[in-house]
Protein backbone atom coordinates (compact mmCIF):
# COMPACT_ATOMS: atom_id res chain seq x y z
CA UNK A 1 0.00 0.00 0.00
CA UNK A 2 1.19 3.49 -0.92
CA UNK A 3 -0.73 6.47 0.45
CA UNK A 4 -1.15 8.96 -2.40
CA UNK A 5 -3.96 11.20 -1.20
CA UNK A 6 -6.22 12.04 1.74
CA UNK A 7 -9.77 13.38 1.55
CA UNK A 8 -11.07 15.30 4.57
CA UNK A 9 -14.58 16.13 5.65
CA UNK A 10 -15.04 19.80 6.62
CA UNK A 11 -17.55 20.15 9.46
CA UNK A 12 -16.71 17.52 12.04
CA UNK A 13 -13.06 17.03 11.02
CA UNK A 14 -11.32 20.17 9.72
CA UNK A 15 -13.73 22.22 11.85
CA UNK A 16 -16.10 21.49 14.70
CA UNK A 17 -19.44 20.09 13.62
CA UNK A 18 -21.53 23.23 12.91
CA UNK A 19 -24.89 21.44 12.86
CA UNK A 20 -25.90 21.93 16.54
CA UNK A 21 -25.01 25.62 16.43
CA UNK A 22 -26.78 26.13 13.11
CA UNK A 23 -29.94 24.56 14.51
CA UNK A 24 -29.90 26.80 17.58
CA UNK A 25 -29.09 29.96 15.64
CA UNK A 26 -31.72 29.44 12.94
CA UNK A 27 -34.38 28.28 15.38
CA UNK A 28 -33.87 31.44 17.41
CA UNK A 29 -34.03 33.61 14.29
CA UNK A 30 -37.29 31.95 13.23
CA UNK A 31 -38.63 31.89 16.79
CA UNK A 32 -39.38 28.17 16.71
CA UNK A 33 -38.15 25.30 18.93
CA UNK A 34 -34.79 23.84 17.82
CA UNK A 35 -36.37 20.43 17.34
CA UNK A 36 -38.92 21.91 14.95
CA UNK A 37 -36.25 23.55 12.82
CA UNK A 38 -34.17 20.37 12.90
CA UNK A 39 -37.13 18.43 11.50
CA UNK A 40 -37.62 20.97 8.72
CA UNK A 41 -33.95 20.84 7.80
CA UNK A 42 -34.07 17.04 7.74
CA UNK A 43 -36.79 17.34 5.12
CA UNK A 44 -35.28 20.00 2.85
CA UNK A 45 -31.59 20.15 3.76
CA UNK A 46 -30.37 17.50 1.33
CA UNK A 47 -31.89 19.37 -1.61
CA UNK A 48 -30.32 22.59 -0.32
CA UNK A 49 -26.92 20.93 -0.02
CA UNK A 50 -27.10 19.36 -3.47
CA UNK A 51 -27.95 22.66 -5.15
CA UNK A 52 -31.49 21.69 -6.12
CA UNK A 53 -32.84 24.47 -3.88
CA UNK A 54 -31.36 27.93 -3.65
CA UNK A 55 -31.41 29.62 -0.26
CA UNK A 56 -34.52 31.68 -0.91
CA UNK A 57 -36.53 28.62 -1.90
CA UNK A 58 -35.11 26.63 1.00
CA UNK A 59 -36.32 29.18 3.54
CA UNK A 60 -39.69 29.43 1.85
CA UNK A 61 -40.20 25.68 2.16
CA UNK A 62 -38.91 25.61 5.74
CA UNK A 63 -41.21 28.42 6.83
CA UNK A 64 -44.21 26.85 5.12
CA UNK A 65 -43.39 23.56 6.81
CA UNK A 66 -43.25 25.33 10.18
CA UNK A 67 -46.44 27.30 9.48
CA UNK A 68 -44.74 30.66 9.90
CA UNK A 69 -44.42 33.60 7.58
CA UNK A 70 -40.90 34.00 6.17
CA UNK A 71 -39.40 36.89 8.19
CA UNK A 72 -37.14 39.38 6.46
CA UNK A 73 -34.08 38.09 8.30
CA UNK A 74 -34.07 34.86 6.30
CA UNK A 75 -32.28 36.81 3.55
CA UNK A 76 -28.69 35.63 4.01
CA UNK A 77 -29.56 33.88 7.28
CA UNK A 78 -27.68 30.68 6.50
CA UNK A 79 -24.42 32.49 5.88
CA UNK A 80 -24.77 34.58 9.03
CA UNK A 81 -25.52 31.48 11.06
CA UNK A 82 -22.56 29.57 9.67
CA UNK A 83 -20.12 32.40 10.29
CA UNK A 84 -21.39 32.72 13.87
CA UNK A 85 -20.90 29.07 14.75
CA UNK A 86 -17.82 28.19 12.66
CA UNK A 87 -14.97 26.84 14.81
CA UNK A 88 -11.90 25.63 12.87
CA UNK A 89 -9.50 23.03 14.23
CA UNK A 90 -6.06 24.59 13.67
CA UNK A 91 -4.31 21.40 14.73
CA UNK A 92 -6.01 19.47 11.91
CA UNK A 93 -5.05 22.15 9.40
CA UNK A 94 -1.47 21.85 10.67
CA UNK A 95 -1.60 18.11 10.07
CA UNK A 96 -2.88 18.63 6.52
CA UNK A 97 0.06 20.93 5.87
CA UNK A 98 2.37 18.24 7.21
CA UNK A 99 0.90 15.72 4.77
CA UNK A 100 1.41 18.08 1.84
CA UNK A 101 5.02 18.44 2.92
CA UNK A 102 5.31 14.66 2.61
CA UNK A 103 4.00 14.80 -0.97
CA UNK A 104 0.49 13.60 -0.15
CA UNK A 105 -2.31 15.19 -2.19
CA UNK A 106 -5.23 16.54 -0.17
CA UNK A 107 -8.87 17.34 -0.78
CA UNK A 108 -11.82 18.75 1.15
CA UNK A 109 -15.13 16.96 0.54
CA UNK A 110 -18.18 18.51 2.16
CA UNK A 111 -21.96 18.38 2.10
CA UNK A 112 -22.56 22.10 2.29
CA UNK A 113 -24.49 25.07 1.01
CA UNK A 114 -23.54 27.99 -1.28
CA UNK A 115 -23.23 30.55 1.54
CA UNK A 116 -20.76 28.25 3.31
CA UNK A 117 -18.71 27.86 0.14
CA UNK A 118 -18.53 31.65 -0.14
CA UNK A 119 -17.33 31.81 3.46
CA UNK A 120 -14.74 29.09 2.81
CA UNK A 121 -13.24 31.19 0.01
CA UNK A 122 -12.59 34.01 2.48
CA UNK A 123 -10.57 31.75 4.80
CA UNK A 124 -7.61 31.55 2.45
CA UNK A 125 -6.78 27.89 3.16
CA UNK A 126 -3.96 26.76 0.89
CA UNK A 127 -3.57 23.26 2.24
CA UNK A 128 -6.07 21.59 -0.11
CA UNK A 129 -5.22 20.56 -3.64
CA UNK A 130 -8.91 20.10 -4.41
CA UNK A 131 -12.22 21.17 -2.88
CA UNK A 132 -15.47 19.34 -3.64
CA UNK A 133 -18.65 20.94 -2.33
CA UNK A 134 -21.95 19.12 -2.73
CA UNK A 135 -23.92 22.21 -3.76
CA UNK A 136 -21.54 22.80 -6.67
CA UNK A 137 -21.42 19.24 -8.00
CA UNK A 138 -25.09 18.28 -7.55
CA UNK A 139 -24.59 15.29 -5.27
CA UNK A 140 -23.98 14.61 -1.61
CA UNK A 141 -22.28 12.06 0.56
CA UNK A 142 -22.93 9.12 0.78
CA UNK A 143 -23.54 8.97 -2.98
CA UNK A 144 -20.62 6.86 -4.29
CA UNK A 145 -20.31 9.20 -7.27
CA UNK A 146 -19.09 12.09 -5.13
CA UNK A 147 -16.24 9.97 -3.77
CA UNK A 148 -15.29 8.89 -7.28
CA UNK A 149 -15.25 12.54 -8.33
CA UNK A 150 -12.93 13.43 -5.46
CA UNK A 151 -10.52 10.64 -6.38
CA UNK A 152 -10.64 11.64 -10.05
CA UNK A 153 -9.83 15.27 -9.25
CA UNK A 154 -6.94 14.20 -7.04
CA UNK A 155 -5.55 11.96 -9.76
CA UNK A 156 -5.22 9.06 -7.33
CA UNK A 157 -6.77 5.62 -7.11
CA UNK A 158 -9.22 4.51 -4.38
CA UNK A 159 -6.92 1.85 -2.92
CA UNK A 160 -4.25 4.51 -2.29
CA UNK A 161 -6.62 7.22 -1.05
CA UNK A 162 -7.71 7.68 2.56
CA UNK A 163 -11.00 9.33 3.52
CA UNK A 164 -11.59 10.87 6.97
CA UNK A 165 -15.11 11.73 8.16
CA UNK A 166 -16.97 11.85 11.46
CA UNK A 167 -20.04 9.98 10.16
CA UNK A 168 -19.85 6.17 10.01
CA UNK A 169 -22.41 5.96 7.19
CA UNK A 170 -20.18 8.14 5.00
CA UNK A 171 -17.20 5.97 5.87
CA UNK A 172 -19.06 2.82 4.85
CA UNK A 173 -20.01 4.39 1.52
CA UNK A 174 -16.39 5.35 0.84
CA UNK A 175 -15.18 1.85 1.63
CA UNK A 176 -17.81 0.39 -0.71
CA UNK A 177 -15.98 1.88 -3.72
CA UNK A 178 -12.54 0.79 -2.50
CA UNK A 179 -11.34 3.83 -0.57
CA UNK A 180 -9.45 3.42 2.65
CA UNK A 181 -11.56 5.23 5.24
CA UNK A 182 -11.51 6.00 8.96
CA UNK A 183 -13.97 7.61 11.37
CA UNK A 184 -12.45 10.72 12.92
CA UNK A 185 -11.65 10.21 16.62
CA UNK A 186 -9.58 13.27 17.51
CA UNK A 187 -6.40 14.94 16.39
CA UNK A 188 -3.95 12.81 18.38
CA UNK A 189 -5.58 9.72 16.93
CA UNK A 190 -5.33 11.26 13.46
CA UNK A 191 -1.57 11.79 13.77
CA UNK A 192 -1.21 8.15 14.79
CA UNK A 193 -3.34 6.95 11.85
CA UNK A 194 -1.33 8.90 9.30
CA UNK A 195 1.98 7.72 10.65
CA UNK A 196 0.68 4.15 10.47
CA UNK A 197 -0.46 4.56 6.87
CA UNK A 198 2.70 6.37 5.80
CA UNK A 199 4.94 3.69 7.31
CA UNK A 200 2.95 0.73 5.97
CA UNK A 201 4.84 -1.37 3.41
CA UNK A 202 3.98 -0.78 -0.24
Amino acid sequence: MVLEAVIFDWGGVVAEDPAPGLVRYCAQALRVPPRAFQGAFARFGRSFQSGILDERRFWSLVCNHLYIGPPKQTNGLWGRAFRAVYRPRPEVLLLIGYLKGRGIRTALLSNTEPACVEFFRTLGYRCFDQTIFSCQVGMTKPDPAIYRLAVQRLGSIPARTLFIDDRPSFIRAARSIGLMAEVYQGTSWLWWVFEAYLQAPS
